[in-house]
């Protein structure tokens, strides 16, 4: 597959051009001097053009986060210990959960980013396990987890969210 022209460079110009320069007895100078001058135009034509791999580049730059530790999170993050997800009979350690997503460590290995998911929230509570059915979809997949993010799966979710939290938290003595 060839690139196109926006993605040559001067280097690649000049290897293009090297045979013309084989037989330059041969050349006149003034012929000579048109050529050097069509490849100093198309030089300067190329400084102009963005590049393809640059442009790449620029989609993937984000903007610089503030200054502080301001959180520019929708909802709260909630640290749990024990918490657990049920995909397809695994278990899995919830890391973190928020009211529209799940930090899980340990999916099973055939879920990928963009998968729509079922999953079964089980937060472990002195009295028993209390399990939430959640559809979902796969944000991302990474070293720190997979992060899947969901729509309140039952009414009123925020504060049974918050109060399964509580409940499933150990207790300091």
């Amino acid at each position: 597959m060839s690139e196109g022209p926006e993605v040559i460079d001067f280097v690649t110009l000049i290897s293009v051009n090297a045979g013309i320069f084989r037989n330059l007895s041969k050349m006149s100078r003034i012929r000579i001097r048109a050529i050097l001058a069509s490849m100093r135009r198309q030089k300067a034509a190329l400084e102009h053009r963005p590049r393809r791999g640059i442009a790449m580049i620029w989609k993937y730059v984000r903007e610089p986060k503030p200054a502080g530790k301001e959180n520019r999170r929708r909802h709260r993050r909630h640290r749990v210990q024990r918490t657990r997800a049920q995909i397809d009979r695994a278990n899995a350690q919830v890391i973190d959960i928020s009211e529209s997503g799940v930090r899980i460590a340990g999916a099973p290995g055939w879920v990928v980013p963009g998968q729509g998911l079922s999953l079964r929230l089980i937060f472990s509570t002195l009295w028993r396990d209390v399990q939430i059915p959640v559809q979902g979809r796969v944000l991302r997949r990474g070293d720190t987890g997979t992060i899947v993010v969901y729509p309140p799966p039952i009414d009123e979710w925020p504060q049974s969210l918050a109060k399964l939290v509580r409940a499933s938290t150990p207790m300091m003595h």
